[in-house]
């Protein structure tokens, strides 16, 4: 990470020695450039609120999953993901976003950053950076969304299902949502493991193996159903930080009653016939978005540590030859790892913890990965 230090280190420099040249007139601007920094947790249309911030009223967008869409062509972004993944460390990554941010304010009087920045450390961090590179801390506006569990459980049911598609998976929908299902038994063994003051009792295991145990096919109403019995009856996991200086914004209601209550947050006002053009393509944008960053996210994450090969490798070479695999099964199996890999990011909303390759979760998911259900103990 040192060149990532020495490189914001070099940049800060640069705009000191500039504010008296031609391009410091750029820089200057940063100063008074109105900034929102758009936070929440997954699924609630940070992008989109972005997005429409761009379309509508002429802000920069910056989305905060750009160092992950481009950690396959920016080797110092690959590093970066690395470390905040695997190291549970943001705070290269929170500089880079600021970074972006301020790159983004030289040409722009108006710039939205959206990112799932979940502990207000980082967003402290991040607003620091911006800080230090010019910004000022009056025209910071920080806009917290929040939405309905039940709202939310519905849009991850159609997310899992993009997720899927995405991935080229060729599993019926019943067997998709039963390797999602699985992967919350895998995670009661890795919080458990990582710390029992996540699981006092045996309720979430049970309630964790009746997931996966369950029968017939996974509907949407069922998915609602056990996506809040998980996160709101027995997961105690750490709940997303509210800043204590942030503009809280409910965007229940998933239609244009969310860009009204983003104008009102931050004063703005806009034309109404734009509004649903908008909308439309927005959502069509996104659904458009490449996905190939996360199968590079699952070749990280498949590294240990310590150097050894990881669990989430779809399967030593050895067994290759052993087992004399055909291509099918081979091609089934990096299936199942893409989309356990999306599953775990998607569930971080859980808990800050890092996603760590403890033993017996690396058990877990190379049974999961080569034959789609968890081995027993």
């Amino acid at each position: 990470m040192e060149s990532l230090k020495k490189r914001w280190d070099e940049w800060v420099i640069s705009l000191k020695k500039n504010k008296t040249e031609a391009s410091g007139d750029k820089d200057a601007k940063t100063k008074y450039t109105q900034i929102v920094y758009v936070v929440g947790p997954s699924g609630t249309g940070k992008s989109f609120t972005g997005d429409y911030m761009q379309s509508m009223h002429g802000y920069q967008h910056v989305d905060g999953d750009i160092p992950l869409q481009n950690m396959t062509l920016v080797p110092e972004y690959t590093e970066m993901v690395e470390k905040a993944m695997l190291k549970d460390d943001w705070a290269p990554y929170c500089s880079e976003l600021a970074r972006l941010t301020l790159e983004a304010a030289k040409d722009n009087d108006k710039v939205v950053l959206s990112h799932a920045t979940k502990k207000n450390y980082y967003r402290d961090h991040v607003i620091k950076k911006l800080i230090e590179g010019g910004a000022s801390e009056d025209h910071i506006t920080i806009i917290q969304l929040t939405i309905d569990p039940k709202v939310k459980a519905r849009g991850l049911y159609h997310r899992t299902a993009r997720m899927a598609e995405q991935s080229d998976m060729t599993m019926t929908g019943k067997e998709v949502y039963r390797v999602a299902f699985d992967l919350l038994y895998l995670f009661y063994h890795h919080f458990h493991s990582y710390s029992t003051c996540h699981f006092p009792d045996l309720r979430t295991q049970d309630l964790c193996k009746a997931f996966w145990e369950f029968e017939g096919e996974m509907t949407e109403e069922k998915y609602i159903d056990v996506f809040l019995k998980a996160s709101g009856q027995s997961f105690s996991f750490d709940a997303f930080e509210v800043h204590p200086k942030a503009i809280m914004v409910g965007v229940s209601g998933r239609n244009v009653t969310h860009f009204d209550s983003v104008d009102k947050a931050l004063g703005l006002t806009r034309s109404n016939e734009l509004s649903e053009s908008i909308c439309a393509n927005s959502d069509e944008a996104r659904d458009k978005m490449e996905s190939g960053y996360l199968q590079a996210i699952a070749e990280l994450m498949a590294k240990k540590e310590d150097g050894q090969k990881s669990s989430l490798v779809d399967v030593d070479e050895d067994e290759k030859k052993e087992e004399k695999m055909d291509e099918k099964k081979v091609e089934e199996m990096k299936r199942r790892r893409s989309t356990i890999v999306q599953c775990e990011l998607l569930m971080r909303d859980f808990s800050s913890s890092r996603i760590e390759s403890t033993e017996k979760v690396g058990i877990c998911r190379k049974s999961l990965i080569k034959t789609g259900k968890i081995a027993e103990d």
